[in-house]
């Protein structure tokens, strides 16, 4: 699964009423692109862990589902093998 480029992602779709809804968190993009950002900005495994960070994340989606710095650290242990 590729990470969604700016622009493309859409929080919001119609339902079979024309209604708006929240789009569903996939848990698996959201942790991939946290390791990216992890990867990119040089950031610490302990990013994930940042109180104002995870009030991002739980604003933006209430169904969010916070990793550890462990997770995180496997995360991007897993990306690099993958990518190698």
């Amino acid at each position: 699964m590729g990470t969604p480029r700016v622009g493309e992602v859409n929080p919001l779709s119609l339902t079979g009423q024309g209604k708006l809804q929240v789009r569903k968190l996939d848990h698996n993009v959201f942790r991939e692109m946290v390791a990216k950002c992890i990867i990119e900005h040089d950031l610490p495994f302990s990013f994930v862990e940042y109180t104002r960070v995870r009030l991002l994340w739980s604003y933006l989606n209430a169904d969010v589902k916070f990793i550890t710095s462990k997770t995180a650290a496997s995360d991007v242990y897993k990306f690099y093998e993958f990518e190698k």
